[in-house]
């Protein structure tokens, strides 16, 4: 048996997709991941190209995957400042 090193990733009606997924197509996404059931763009090519780019220069990120919580009540400040300090 032969094994594929490089698998692909199937596009599937059951996870979401984020609002900028196509914008991310149209920039030359090269890989996604599932994140918080939505697909992720990961890199777009040349993984330490996008490194030093983060490093010395500019990126962008898809943050559409991350959700929104409230928190409420007489300790919510004091929580989310235990949580977040």
């Amino acid at each position: 048996m032969t094994v594929n090193d490089n698998p692909g990733i199937l596009l599937y009606t059951r996870i979401r997709k984020s609002p900028y997924f196509y914008a991310s197509r149209r920039h030359g996404v090269a890989r996604y991941s599932v994140y918080n059931h939505t697909y992720h763009p990961r890199h777009y090519g040349d993984p330490v190209a996008e490194y030093w780019n983060l490093v010395n220069g500019v990126t962008l990120w898809d943050v559409g995957v991350e959700k929104q919580i409230q928190i409420k009540g007489k300790d919510a400040f004091d929580l989310t400042n235990m949580i977040v300090p």
